[in-house]
Parts: C-alpha cells; sequence; structure tokens
C-alpha cells in the first residue's frame, strides 16, 4: 500500500505492529490514532455535540451531521465522491491522487 504522506504509514504502521499508544482517560482503551481517542470518548459521556438545525437530531462527528443534513436540503455528493461511490472513476492521476486523500 502507497502513501502520500509519512504521517499516514506511520498510523498504518502502528495497525500491523499492535502500537496503541493514544488512551482513553475513561475506560482504559489505547488506540492507534488520536483521531480515533475522541469520538470514543463520546461514547462513554454521550456527547452528541452536533445539531441538525432541522429537526434537532444530534451526531457525535461533524461528518454524521452533513450527511444527515442532505436529508433535509437535497443536496447531492460531491462530484468526485460521488463517481467514487457509484465506481465510476474519475479521469486522470490529480483526481486519483485527490480521491486517495479523501477516501
Amino acid at each position: 500500500k502507497g502513501f502520500t504522506r509519512s504521517s499516514k504509514l506511520l498510523s498504518h504502521q502502528r495497525v500491523h505492529a499492535g502500537d496503541h499508544p493514544f488512551p482513553s482517560p475513561l475506560s482504559g482503551d489505547h488506540f492507534a490514532m488520536a483521531s480515533r481517542a475522541l469520538p470514543h470518548q463520546r461514547v462513554h459521556t454521550s456527547g452528541q455535540p452536533y445539531d441538525c438545525p432541522y429537526c434537532g437530531e444530534s451526531f457525535d462527528s461533524s461528518r454524521g451531521l452533513h450527511q444527515h443534513r442532505r436529508v433535509h436540503t437535497g443536496d447531492q455528493l460531491p462530484p468526485l465522491r460521488q463517481a467514487v461511490q457509484e465506481n465510476t472513476g474519475a479521469a486522470g492521476a490529480p483526481a486519483d491522487n485527490h480521491r486517495r486523500e479523501i477516501l
């Protein structure tokens, strides 16, 4: 597997090495990436700080709220992501590199 950033490679290597240096102070669980520890802490605190302005439903991540808002607004996926999800592909190496970054 190829990586465009050395930090991504390091995170990936932790998965295979079993290295989980980021602990959850509430449960003692450990994570290979710091970015996974905060969402996990919300499991213990029932923290869902992202509220839908249309219906009031709460989410534990801004991404979850953003995806949910499409229910109310009818917005479609951005063209590149839609092409990836539909497996139609996007032309060109820059699009392929971008696809690796966002997925």
